[in-house]
Formats: C-alpha cells, structure tokens, sequence
C-alpha cells in the first residue's frame, strides 16, 4: 500500500502529559492561570479521548502501549510496565521511519527503540532496557533514569556528575535550562520543603534536552512524555481546589495525608505548579518552533480517589532497598530491578528458580492480606508489585511460612498517600485540519488506540485498515 503523498506536511510535535485531569486544566487556563494553554484552546480543536478497558488495564504503560501501536491492550499483551520492550509489534515511529521521516522518541512508556535510527531516542526512565541512541545520550539516559526510577533526586549519589554536564554540553543544552534544574536542586538542599518541585523541573529538563537533540538531528516527527503532574494528582489532590473537588470524593478529603506535613508547606498546590510548568513549556515550544504542527495528548486521565471498600487503597509502599529485600526474603534472583512506583522486575536463572521465589512471595502476609502480587515474564523474570495498602507502622509484621516474621518498616517506606485514580476519558487538542474524521470516533470521543491513525495521518499517510493494524509486526 502506498501510504505516503506528494505533499510534504510540517514538522510534528507531540507532548504527552500523563493522566492530566482535562477539567482541572481548562478551569486553570480560564482562570488566567495558564495563558499559552488559553491561546492553545483558541487555535486547537479539543478532542475527547476514550480508553475502553476494564479498570484493571487502565494504566499508563497499557494506554501509551496502545496510542504508540494502534492496537488495543488484547492487541499488543503488555499488561506490565516494560512488557513493550520484550515484544515484536510495529510502533508509530517504526512505520514513521520506515516511509523516511525521522523520529524523535523522548521517554515514551513502556516502548522499545525498535527500527529508529535517523533521529533520536531517549528510553523512558523505568526502562530495563537502556537503549538510547545515539550512544552520546547514554549518560543522561543513566543520570535521569537513577533518580526517576529509584526515587532519588541527589546529585550525589549514582552515576557520574561529570559525565552527565559534559553529555548536556556537547548536545547542546541551554546553560540556562541547566542553571535552572540546578537552582531548584540547591533550594530543595537548603528547604526540603521543596523537593517536590523538582518532578516538574525534570520535564522542563528533558523538553530542554529534547529541542537540543533537534537542532543537532533534525527529524520530522518528535513526541515528549513528561509524568510530574500525574505524580502530583496522585500524591496531593487534597491540596488542589477543595470546595470543588472535595464533593466530588468526600471520603478522600475527610482522611489525612501524612505526607502533607513532612512534604508540603500550607500555601503549596503541586497540581497548580505542575500544570503552570506544563504551560510554559507548552510556550517554549511555540517559540522554538512556531511552524511545527503541535499535539498534545493523554492516554488517560485522574479523578479524586475516595478509596476502596474497607478503606483499602490509600498507602502504596515501595521497598527501601531492593536487592536487600530479595536476600531478606531469600529469593534467589540473579538480578533485581526497580522500577516505577511499588514495581520491581526479577531475573532468574531457571523457571525452577522463579517458581521457588514465587512460592517464598504468596508466603508473604501482614494479618490476612497479601504483601506482594506478580505476574510470570517470558525468561524466567518475574514482575513483582507491592499490594499491601492498609496504613502500616513500627509494630506491623510480616509473616511469611515457617519462619520467623519480618519488620516490615525497615524493608518498606511509605511513597504514596494515594488521592488520584486513573480514569478511561483523556482529552487530545490538535490543529482542526488534523483533527480525527468521524470514522475514527465512538460515541463522539477517540478511542486510545486510533491517535496512532491521527498521527500518521499529520504526516500524509493513510490511517491503518483495522485488519492491518492489528496483523502489523515488526522484526526488531
């Protein structure tokens, strides 16, 4: 099929802004609080996007899987964070490339390089696979990934300062946006109370780093996924907008946050911040690249979490030490990695092996709950999921078979006080030219899947048949 036209479109340019709640956005941009969305909504056509999952797959590294693929979940099988990258499905910028336009790929969830190799690809930050190209990318892709993914953000601790300045340098990135992550990192040494900013800095970084990829490798098609405001519906809703929200989930904001006192100060809204950061990198943009078509897209979206029957569901833990966890538990892995939030990933020798630590896991309770869920890999891994999420303290034990029972404080820190959940509606805004046809829509809203198909189409190729589309793989 040729799927390519005469007609050379413009420069593409997506941001992904993970699990943005589209209601808190535009309240935001039309209280003044966010002018570069506000002009954005004037010339952008705003398009209801639509996850149709059950609750279970609506996570961000199934979602992004499938507006990266066109495929549905039952489609492309990754159900786990860095499923993707052990699987042989075609990505957009596999068939972007294929049909000669370059692609810059910067964090996307749960992928894999693939066939890429005219533009750049930086992996997202959980990632078990450091595939960044070029290779003069790898030590940023290690700095960011250490302190995303193991929840640090010292500068000093992990993989090599030097390394990291003169890898920025030599790309090209702006002394200013450097300075920038560097002040932020200062103040939150001289105020912890500061700390959390520094999520939303991080994505002004990698924008920063992204346009310093494009002026040395110049591409067609580039796509950003930045998570801060995700991270912050999921931590402080409570902090955001109460009178509204709290009749939305009045369960929620009747409970107290215990991160509230330790991490924030009364005045701070991190949806706020994160969001007015998004808005000035939303005019960054438009700045640098004032001919490019721009998208901004989720995959799907937050809502207040008002908790789960019994009180289940607020406090999500993750393990201090990973490895130290594994030899406590006496699993027997040959490697240990953490990933996102409460997930790690472990390597085994033999299935035999996996098999005896996933005995040793389903031993693991505190009182009548499971302390673990997991899921079987290919290649003897096992991805492992902290599910314990009743409030925990000093005394709370963890009972696992015969022997004897483990502290569970010293293996495990409180991460999360749970106040956003996921939900199946997202929003895309699009120039109205590029806007999907009628075809495309159910019920009025875009299904997750086919932006694959609007994408494509921004660049002059025909939207996949469905047959096509799901029949499509690729050899990498």
């Amino acid at each position: 099929m040729d799927r390519t036209t005469a007609a050379k479109p413009r420069q593409t340019f997506v941001l992904e802004l993970n699990e943005v709640n589209f209601n808190v956005l535009s309240d935001l941009a039309t209280a003044g609080r966010l002018p570069a969305f506000n002009r954005l909504f004037q010339t952008h056509s705003a398009i209801p996007t639509i996850a149709q999952e059950s609750y279970a797959k609506l996570e961000p590294w199934i979602q992004w899987v499938s507006a990266h693929s066109g495929l549905t979940q039952a489609g492309h099988g990754a159900f786990n964070l860095t499923d993707a990258q052990h699987a042989s499905f075609d990505q957009l910028w596999d068939v972007l490339e294929d049909a000669g336009i370059g692609c810059g790929i910067v964090s996307p969830m749960n992928a894999r390089r693939g066939r890429l190799h005219k533009g750049f690809y930086l992996p997202d930050p959980w990632s078990v696979a450091r595939d960044a190209y070029p290779e003069a990318l790898a030590p940023i892709d290690q700095f960011v990934s250490e302190r995303v993914n193991n929840h640090n953000i010292s500068l000093e601790k992990g993989s090599s300062r030097a390394a990291f300045a003169e890898a920025c340098l030599e790309l090209g990135i702006s002394p200013r946006g450097l300075a920038r992550l560097g002040w932020h990192y200062l103040l939150s040494r001289i105020d912890p109370h500061r700390k959390w900013r520094l999520a939303a800095q991080f994505d002004r970084f990698v924008v920063e780093a992204t346009l310093a990829m494009m002026r040395q490798r110049p591409v067609g098609h580039v796509s950003v996924f930045l998570n801060s405001v995700a991270h912050y519906q999921h931590h402080y809703w409570t902090r955001h907008n109460p009178q509204r929200w709290a009749q939305v989930a009045p369960d929620l904001f009747r409970q107290a946050n215990p991160l509230d006192a330790t991490v924030l100060r009364d005045e701070d809204d991190p949806i706020t911040y994160g969001l007015m950061a998004y808005d000035r990198i939303v005019a960054r943009i438009r700045r640098r690249l004032p001919d490019a078509q721009l998208f901004v897209m989720t995959a799907l979206s937050q809502v207040p979490f008002d908790g789960y029957e019994g009180g289940r569901g607020f406090y999500l833990y993750r393990p201090y030490d990973h490895e130290a966890l594994a030899k406590a538990l006496d699993l027997d892995a040959l490697r240990v990695v953490s990933l996102m939030s409460r997930d790690l990933m472990l390597y085994f020798k033999t299935d035999a092996a996996r098999s005896r630590a996933m005995a040793r896991l389903k031993a693991c309770r505190i009182g009548t709950e499971p302390l673990f869920s997991f899921t079987e890999e290919p290649d003897s891994r096992l991805f492992v999921k902290v599910a314990y999420t009743f409030q925990a303290d000093d005394n709370t034990l963890i009972e696992h078979g015969t022997e004897p029972p483990l502290p569970f404080a010293p293996l495990f820190k409180l991460i999360t006080f749970k106040t956003g959940h996921h939900h199946p509606e997202g929003f895309l805004l699009c120039p109205p030219a590029l806007a999907p046809s009628r075809d495309l829509l159910v019920d009025g809203r875009l299904p997750v899947e086919r932006m694959f198909d609007v994408l494509l189409s921004a660049h002059g190729i025909a939207a996949l048949a469905r047959v096509e589309r799901e029949q499509v793989r690729c050899a990498s």
